[in-house]
């Protein structure tokens, strides 16, 4: 199952399973294909991006276990966003920058011999 997040750059999440656990996998729709964006994971002791790529995946674990994990964000996205409790803010303008006018250096007067 693919659903499209960002219909503006054809960009949405894909429903996979891959050895027997699911995972969500971050994708772009081309015409009537769905591609994996592809990354290169980093050795956590050393920093270094490894040489092989995959896809950009979250594992969700067996079908129960994920159920339960999609459940548990469901209900922070109600309790966080949809409460009604968190105040909203307002969006400020953000003020426009004034120009940087640059000064030219004055002149040196020349000594008088």
């Amino acid at each position: 199952m693919f659903i499209i997040t960002d219909k503006k750059h054809n960009t949405g999440l894909l429903l996979q399973e891959y050895n027997g656990k699911l995972g969500i996998v971050y994708c772009y729709q081309e015409e009537d294909k769905i591609c994996p964006y592809w990354v290169f994971r980093q050795a956590t002791w050393r920093k270094i991006p490894v040489a092989k790529s995959m896809p950009h995946r979250v594992e969700l674990g067996a079908p129960k276990q994920a159920k339960v994990i999609l459940e548990k964000f469901i209900a922070e996205i109600e309790k966080i966003y949809l409460s009604g409790d968190v105040p909203q803010t307002e969006e400020k303008p953000v003020p426009e920058e004034k120009p940087v006018v640059k000064k030219k250096p004055a002149a040196k007067k020349k000594a008088k011999p």
